[in-house]
């Protein structure tokens, strides 16, 4: 049993390229360049929940912020919603309102097609009284850090897999080259012709 490998041995043997006389330079860094996509997609992982954390933290803060600067009224249409035919769509009607400090407001509110003149729909504004959106919920803010961590490993996976690409063609050109050179000094002694 002395000379025998187990799986162990020949997955670390194939991922560092074996050694000997044979084993070029370009080699060597190319078990560094692999080494280097390794460790980066590992230490992605954390970066990626780093960023998914401080965006959680700053999108919680501003959806508080929303929750005490915005509120929801009733606007009056002013005329009916016209648009395509389909009854679950919303179109902007104009429509008047009143401000949180009392003044009169007129604007477009997103009115359901088919909705008349007088009819009432609700509207999120903000403390100046104009129609704004409302306010992050917490299942918008866990999304929103949710893509923002995802997004981050996803940009810094395909960052390393490009450098990786890159790094492979480089090395396989120069080492055409070298294989091409070397063979233009040999092939005349192979061939017979020197």
């Amino acid at each position: 049993m002395v000379g025998r490998r187990g799986p162990g041995s020949r997955t670390l043997r194939r991922l560092l390229l074996g050694s000997g006389p044979l084993k070029r330079g370009s080699d060597r860094l190319e078990v560094l360049g692999r080494l280097a996509a390794v460790l980066m997609v590992v230490l992605a992982v954390p970066v990626a929940l780093a960023v998914g954390t401080a965006v959680f933290t700053d999108t919680r803060a501003l959806a508080s912020e929303q929750t005490l600067t915005r509120t929801i009224t009733e606007a009056v249409l002013t005329a009916p919603a016209r648009g395509a035919s389909y009854a679950d769509v919303f179109v902007p009607t104009p429509a008047s309102w009143t401000a949180p400090d009392g003044r009169h407001v007129e604007g477009n509110a997103l009115a359901q097609v088919g909705a008349q003149a007088g009819d009432h729909v609700k509207i999120w504004v903000d403390p100046q009284g104009l129609r704004t959106r409302a306010p992050l919920d917490p299942a918008g803010v866990a999304w929103t850090a949710a893509g923002a961590g995802l997004m981050t490993f996803l940009l810094l996976v395909a960052g390393t897999v490009a450098g990786w690409v890159a790094l492979g063609w480089l090395l396989w050109r120069s080492r055409s080259r070298t294989w091409e050179r070397d063979w233009l000094e040999v092939e005349p002694r192979w061939a017979g012709r020197r």
